[in-house]
């Protein structure tokens, strides 16, 4: 028996107001936080990184001309045995709110994180 990797990854906060979902395959990651409109990253502006402890996601949006949100979450190492089979876990997302160190305007501190726990589900599609 052949061990699989997930390719489709479904993740939510707790209170479920955030909704992360992420094709592996496809490189396409959309985020779901109401009232927000949903937002949706394809190709290259997904960083999908193998880290020692998991693979890291991170996409990127301009809130500003000085300042972006960088949304990044990990994702753990997991063995499936058959295609139909679900995982479960949990991990954590940190959103970035990152400000252009050449601007005078916000102060010495350029970045400000947020951490949040996610419960998700990987499987194949």
């Amino acid at each position: 028996m052949s061990v699989l990797e997930p390719n489709h990854f479904l993740l939510n906060n707790a209170g479920n107001t955030v909704t992360i979902e992420y094709w592996s395959a496809q490189k396409k990651l959309t985020v779901t936080s109401a009232p927000n409109p949903v937002q949706t990253f394809t190709g290259a502006e997904i960083t999908d990184s193998k880290t020692p402890i998991g693979r890291l996601i991170s996409v990127s949006t301009p809130i500003d001309p000085e300042t972006e949100s960088i949304l990044s979450f990990l994702l753990p190492a997991i063995s499936l045995q058959s295609g139909n089979q679900t995982a479960a876990f949990q991990t954590l997302s940190i959103t970035d709110r990152h400000t252009d160190p050449n601007s005078q305007s916000v102060g010495p501190v350029h970045d400000n994180y947020t951490e949040a726990a996610l419960s998700g589900t990987g499987n194949i599609v």
